[in-house]
């Protein structure tokens, strides 16, 4: 058991070894506040599934306490057994619609900090964890979301070393995307997203005498035009 948790939390290298592509950015689709410095993604259960899914499980209760009530006096012990799993089973979709807390997730490329919140059910205490970007440990979990099994997915690892919380949907986009975004002596990632930003965080860098990279990368990352690219190659190139 001691080897597999070496190996499943052991953490990833921070490296850049892929483009990210826009397509594929599912981690950052639903940004409230994105630019050179701060980028806050919203990953909160929406309100549109909770209502349906709140009608649905608070039926399958109502139904489960109804059911047979004509024999309710002869319910077997294996009968009752069934119905407790069958409340709790329920219940869980209840929890998760009346959920109150924000999965948010807040990349702090200034100051080089990443704020993500607590597992269930401590999150609904509005507990967070933050950390040092260059602290941070990423490995695999899965879970898609925050409320249904999808497959394998970029998780970042809690300091205890063992509890996670899911990031995004593509392993490998997910994973450039975030090293490229918090290294902030490097360019802006690619995307329309960041595109309003990037002559700030080109004049920004150039103020600060262009310092190399925070993190390795087997990949190019150009700046935005080529004038700022030979500006920037007088002092590091990829």
């Amino acid at each position: 058991m001691s080897n597999r948790k070496k190996v499943e939390y052991s953490g990833l290298e921070l490296r850049i070894d892929i483009k990210p592509e826009n397509k594929n950015w599912n981690f950052v689709r639903n940004s409230k506040n994105a630019s050179d410095e701060i980028l806050i993604m919203d990953h909160t259960f929406p309100w549109w599934l909770r209502v349906p899914l709140l009608i649905l499980s608070c039926g399958l209760i109502y139904f489960i306490f109804i059911f047979d009530t004509g024999e309710s006096n002869n319910v077997s012990i294996f009968e009752t057994c069934l119905y407790i799993i069958a409340f709790l089973a329920c219940l869980y979709p209840t929890v998760m619609a009346i959920d109150p807390t924000k999965e948010q997730f807040i990349l702090d490329r200034k100051n080089g900090i990443i704020t993500f919140p607590e597992r269930f059910p401590i999150s609904w205490l509005g507990k967070t964890i933050t950390i040092l970007f260059s602290d941070v440990k990423l490995g695999f979990g899965f879970r898609g979301t925050a409320h249904f099994l999808t497959g394998l997915r970029l998780a970042i690892l809690y300091p205890n070393g063992q509890n996670r919380t899911v990031v995004g949907m593509e392993v490998a986009d997910t994973f450039a995307f975030l090293v490229w975004y918090m290294d902030r002596n490097r360019p802006l990632p690619p995307g329309e997203l960041f595109d309003p930003y990037r002559q700030k965080d080109f004049e920004r860098r150039k103020a600060e005498g262009f310092p190399p990279p925070l993190y390795p990368s087997s990949i190019p990352t150009p700046e935005a035009t080529p004038e700022q690219q030979k500006e920037r190659e007088k002092y590091w190139k990829d």
